[in-house]
């Protein structure tokens, strides 16, 4: 009783995770080219006590880029085999990149095969398509003669074409039901089955049939075999479709794949699978950051053109995906830069962030009844300023001048944002040990190692800031969190860095990282920002959705 009143009493205030990010929840991942990163991580698994079976080692290239087909084939199959391997698929959330791995991956250039492999799949989806269609017209009409209230949905898109089927299916068996003589019951029966292995397959036939066949039991003899034999092709189809998944890099097993699907799971199933091939063959704007894409690791056959909404955004309305992972990079111009992270960060965290925040606007003025992107992120850092001015004791230093801050004008600080100067890094900020900030432009992680580069993310580092985020390339602003969502959730203390991060982007797939170390808390014990002076958007991306048991599932 006592238990649940409590329950009761936190869902009254609102009340915030416990479930903060634990370090068993991490896996590591090391280049075996670049050995300072293998003693990087075995550095920060004996501060932040992660358990010693998390290193998964990686045969890459050891500069800032890696080929489309190098990742496919040499990160996500090794870390997916790994953490199976381990038990670990379900308990790691998050995976921790280290010094020596590349940053971008660069665009899928396709081969003359996977032209003509891309163009094939394009006719051929639109071929299905026709067919699935066309066979939903012969039984809508059929259901239209039986049913004069019946008026089948002219919509044509694949989705379309799933709720069509639905609905017919319905439809035929409630005319059985109410069928006058047992022929025309049988004749609808068999209707319904023929339209669920046409459609679904003989998958489908299975999942949908023999759940009440075998009910009560009393499965007549003369069936049995045929449920015993059916049942095991959609356990041997459901095993094979698994494994040529995780090998979509291979145009065989791509082909595999379709076969597969065509013969088991129906129409439906095959025109999705081949509209995910084509996803995947696209090649335009198809590169992006490493840790990004990683996110999407436990994803088979997805849209690599662009981007994808990040699933474990606050904002997010997407159900029903596979797992997606939080990535966080201990990175520098130097592995002793990624040491000094870790150390500051583990630190910092015991006594607290101290210092001030630095909002460097460029004095926009965003006006509702004419929306406009650039002076929309200028109010973010607004809010967050307003926000810090009106809740907090923390320090504040604002500069609304369209130039960025000039070169040592800012001392003693702990929290930083601001924009606008392209790749062309300003040190304006003394950073205190533990700092976290960020520099809103683009393509400022082009590179962490080259001495020529001048971008924000390098700049900082090198300057001691203990946690930041850049893009590999073009990323478009909207890749960027919200000022006043980033910083606002990091002062409550209640997440840590990675979570903070991956609640607050709205794309996965796409340009932008993250380097700190992910289990860090700055305001863990000394909490900058109580909950409820949070806006009301941002208390739910604290809301505890699971249990720490379970909180890898989907």
């Amino acid at each position: 009783m006592l238990r649940c009143f409590v329950l009761s009493l936190m869902v009254m205030l609102g009340a915030v995770s416990a479930y903060a990010l634990e370090p068993d929840e991490l896996a590591l991942i090391v280049n075996k080219r670049v050995p300072a990163g293998r003693t990087l991580a075995e550095y920060y698994a004996q501060v932040r006590h992660i358990p010693a079976d998390r290193f998964i080692e990686l045969n890459l290239p050891a500069g800032d880029d890696i080929s489309f087909d190098d990742y496919e084939r040499n990160v996500v199959p090794p870390v997916q085999e790994f953490l199976r391997a381990h038990n670990l698929e379900k308990k790691v959330t998050c995976l921790v990149t280290f010094y020596g791995i590349p940053l971008r991956i660069f665009g899928h250039s396709l081969t003359a095969a996977e032209k003509e492999e891309l163009a094939k799949r394009q006719e051929e989806l639109q071929e299905t398509l026709g067919k699935i269609e066309a066979d939903l017209k012969t039984v809508e009409s059929l259901v239209s003669q039986l049913d004069e209230s019946f008026h089948p949905s002219p919509k044509k898109e694949l989705e379309d074409f799933v709720k069509r089927a639905d609905d017919v299916n319905r439809r035929l068996l409630e005319l059985g039901l109410r069928a006058p003589d047992a022929q025309s019951r049988e004749r609808l029966k068999t209707q319904v089955v023929n339209q669920l292995q046409i459609m679904g397959g003989r998958v489908a036939l299975y999942a949908s049939i023999f759940p009440s066949v075998s009910k009560h039991g009393n499965i007549p003899p003369a069936q049995q075999e045929f449920w015993t034999n059916l049942g095991e092709q959609v356990k041997q189809a459901q095993q094979s479709l698994d494994a040529l998944s995780q090998r979509r890099f291979d145009p065989v097993a791509r082909e595999d794949l379709l076969t597969t699907t065509k013969e088991n799971f129906g129409l439906i199933n095959y025109a999705r699978q081949l509209r995910g091939t084509i996803e995947y063959l696209k090649p335009e704007e198809t590169g992006a950051a490493l840790d990004s894409e990683l996110s999407l690791l436990w994803w088979t056959f997805y849209p690599r053109s662009r981007w994808v909404e990040n699933p474990l955004s606050y904002r997010s309305t997407l159900k029903n995906l596979p797992r997606t992972m939080m990535v966080s990079r201990l990175d520098g111009p130097q592995s002793g830069t990624a040491r000094d992270i870790i150390a500051a960060s583990v630190q910092v965290e015991e006594r607290g962030l101290r210092g001030k925040i630095v909002c460097d606007s460029r004095g926009m003025k965003f006006h509702p009844e004419k929306p406009d992107a650039y002076a929309g992120y200028d109010e973010t850092i607004h809010n967050l300023a307003e926000l810090v001015r009106t809740k907090t004791a923390l320090p504040l230093a604002v500069d609304d001048s369209p130039e960025v801050l000039p070169a040592n004008s800012a001392k003693d600080v702990a929290l930083y944002v601001g924009w606008y100067k392209l790749r062309n890094y300003v040190p304006a900020c003394q950073f205190n040990p533990g700092a976290v900030g960020f520099h809103i432009a683009s393509l400022e992680l082009v590179s962490l190692k080259s001495p020529d580069e001048h971008g924000w993310c390098r700049g900082m580092l090198n300057d001691g800031i203990a946690a930041t985020m850049g893009a590999v390339a073009e990323p478009y602003l909207m890749s960027f969190p919200r000022a006043d969502d980033f910083f606002p959730l990091l002062m409550t203390g209640k997440l840590t860095l990675a979570e903070v991060y991956w609640r607050t982007i709205s794309l996965a797939s796409w340009q932008l990282s993250l380097i700190g170390d992910p289990l860090y808390r700055p305001f863990k014990n000394n909490p900058a920002l109580k909950v409820e002076d949070l806006p009301e958007r941002l208390r739910s991306a604290l809301q505890a959705t699971t249990a720490p048991t379970t909180r890898g599932a989907n």
